[in-house]
């Protein structure tokens, strides 16, 4: 299961890329819920670095609710009911198929964001908006995800819901990375059909219309991904 070894460069902070190479494999069921993770000493075999380096790593492992010591047993993987984490991982980005589910678990969210911005948005909400969307519009050469990222976070700002707000930064860091991996092929006709998109977004919610918001949001993301789709 665990094919992967650590190489030089990875060696600059092992117990995080071992933690994290564990977090994949559990979080994908290559090790299922109930499953004895390798000793110790296995994974410090494995991935020829020493035990503190290992110990590290599963702590952290631990820290995110995915494996439980048993007493003179070992670690064994926590069933799903049983955490409490959510985690993406910034790799998952780079890879094609995980940004089109990224994309897919923004759906919802975001639609019921924008319906709900539409809703109880401020007058101080749409100029944090039109501000970020007229950046976008003049960033072609530089960096327009970014102001796209902060448009997408004042919609959830808007919402008067912090865990819509939570969330939305959370996922922030992998969202931005799979909107420049999803844009990297694309041309000036692709970054203007996405300030059009994110126009009709704010009209909708300027106005306080929550299914236009909604109708919106959802043409927005579907337009993402099958742009994306083709330059796949």
């Amino acid at each position: 299961m665990l094919e992967a070894k650590l190489t030089a460069r990875l060696k600059l902070d092992a117990p995080q890329e071992i933690a994290d190479l564990l977090s994949l494999h559990i979080r994908n069921g290559e090790f299922p819920a109930g499953a004895r993770l390798p000793s110790e000493h296995g994974l410090a075999q494995h991935f020829d670095v020493s035990r503190p380096v290992v110990r590290e790593a599963i702590s952290r492992v631990k820290a995110d609710g995915l494996v439980e010591s048993r007493q003179g047993s070992g670690l064994y993987v926590k069933g799903l009911l049983e955490r409490q984490s959510f985690k993406v991982h910034s790799e998952l980005s780079k890879d094609s198929t995980a940004v089109v589910k990224l994309f897919e678990l923004r759906m919802p969210i975001e639609i019921m964001a924008a319906s709900l911005a539409a809703s109880r948005r401020s007058n101080e909400d749409i100029e944090q908006m039109e501000m970020f969307h007229l950046a976008m519009e003049g960033t072609h050469d530089s960096d327009p995800e970014r102001y796209d990222l902060q448009f997408h976070l004042a919609i959830a700002n808007a919402t008067r819901n912090q865990y819509f707000t939570e969330l939305m930064a959370y996922l922030g860091g992998v969202i931005y990375a799979g909107i420049r991996f999803a844009r990297s092929s694309s041309g000036p006709r692709v970054h203007r059909q996405t300030i059009i998109e994110h126009g009709k977004i704010l009209a909708a919610i300027r106005d306080r219309k929550p299914e236009a918001a909604e109708k919106a949001m959802r043409a927005h993301i579907n337009g993402a991904l099958r742009r994306m789709n083709a330059n796949r």
